[in-house]
């Protein structure tokens, strides 16, 4: 145990955002790179977007994203896209905040399309002919429009067209971007509840299981005691585990101080009863309506969270619901108000979904069933009808 302590601790860099917004973070690279990310920065600064959520400039994150792409050691068309991943989004949500753009999915086709269009056309001018390290005009706008969330779009849509993309080299750099960018998302859940913030993080464990799928598919997951070197792609997916996790465990951290504490052990051992009993975690998409134990709150935790993100709120609140009716059942001598029961449910959604993102960051052959993008997006071609920004 020691020995795995000690490999953790020399191998694990935990990542953190940029501190500021000084473009010298990004300076990396031959001259015509850094000149190009300029331009990009410059860009970005020039339409000075809102501020995010945790109250940071937003040149914070786009920065962040590319830093991070540097660190993993990825090509230059994901560094590029990293900049501009939001930039087309950005440009739509301020027209429509200054107003006077009319109502409905059509009215916003377009106006994306015009956006993408203008910077389609910069790019064009930004760039030498045959491109800068690999990286030209075409694939660059293919990353950006692969990984902008469209207004038309459901989340599992959006995922599901990266992960379907036939170009290896656009399909590859989209999910690094992706992954930079939820690294950065998990590392400033300051200005959420704590649902809130369980559902960003589970919005990683899917792309994770994806990802996971596409490194197994490609023969891309290294052994512990491999010697092959890790390519930037499972840098990454091993970076957004480990942050994820990090954003399950301060959730349970700071449940932990609360009120319900003295109920905290009996959810962990539930928990572990439930693991062994199953031989893992493959029931997490699961539900058994007749288990009455309290192993019963770690089941279909994955398709809980996934009716929140396809808006299915009837059945979130009802699982909900029931499960604080359990808490109240079970933990009753203790006398919890309605806000400690919630804390409750939440404290045991983090730590089942925390243990999911465990056994993906080091079971080589461990995957979520029944949570791929094929099957979600299956669910009546719901992903695609209506505007959902999750």
């Amino acid at each position: 145990m020691f020995k795995d302590l000690e490999g953790v601790i020399n191998s694990t860099e935990i990542w953190t955002p940029l501190p500021n917004t000084d473009f010298s973070h990004i300076a990396v690279g031959t001259m015509e790179e850094v000149r190009l990310l300029k331009v990009f920065y410059d860009m970005i600064e020039f339409e000075r977007f809102g501020k995010r959520k945790d109250g940071t400039d937003h040149l914070i994150h786009p920065l962040t994203v590319t830093h991070l792409l540097q660190k993993a050691g990825a090509s230059f068309l994901a560094q590029s896209a990293g900049m501009l991943h939001d930039y087309v989004e950005e440009l739509v949500d301020a027209t429509i905040a200054r107003g006077g753009v009319p109502e409905g999915l059509d009215v916003l086709d377009v106006l994306e399309e015009q956006m993408q269009a203008v910077l389609s056309l910069n790019l064009n001018d930004l760039f030498p002919e045959g491109g800068i390290s690999g990286a030209t005009p075409e694939k660059l706008i293919s990353v950006v429009d692969l990984i902008s969330r469209h207004k038309r779009e459901r989340y599992y849509r959006s995922i599901s067209r990266i992960f379907s993309c036939q170009d290896p080299e656009v399909k590859d750099a989209t999910i690094q971007v992706k992954f930079a960018d939820k690294i950065h998302a998990a590392l400033t859940l300051s200005g959420f509840n704590e649902r809130d913030k369980i559902y960003q993080c589970f919005k990683n464990v899917f792309i994770l299981n994806n990802a996971k799928r596409y490194l197994i598919g490609t023969s891309r997951i290294t052994d512990d005691n491999s010697e092959k070197e890790m390519d930037s792609l499972e840098k990454l997916f091993r970076k957004s585990c480990k942050t994820t996790y990090i954003g399950f465990s301060e959730i349970l951290h700071e449940i932990q101080g609360s009120a319900v504490a003295p109920a905290l052990p009996y959810l962990r051992l539930a928990f572990h009863k439930y693991a062994y009993k199953h031989q893992g975690l493959d029931e997490v998409s699961e539900l058994d309506s007749n288990e009455m134990h309290p192993t019963w709150l770690s089941q279909a935790i994955i398709k809980k969270y996934d009716s929140l993100l396809h808006r299915e709120q009837e059945d979130f609140l009802g699982r909900e619901s029931r499960e604080r009716d359990y808490c109240k059942s079970f933990f009753n001598r203790f006398g919890f108000d309605d806000d400690e029961l919630e804390s409750l449910v939440s404290y045991k959604d983090a730590f089942a979904l925390k243990e999911v993102v465990i056994r993906l960051l080091y079971d080589p052959n461990y995957l979520v069933n029944g949570f791929g993008c094929s099957s979600m997006c299956a669910r009546s071609n719901v992903c695609a009808l209506e505007v959902n920004k999750a």
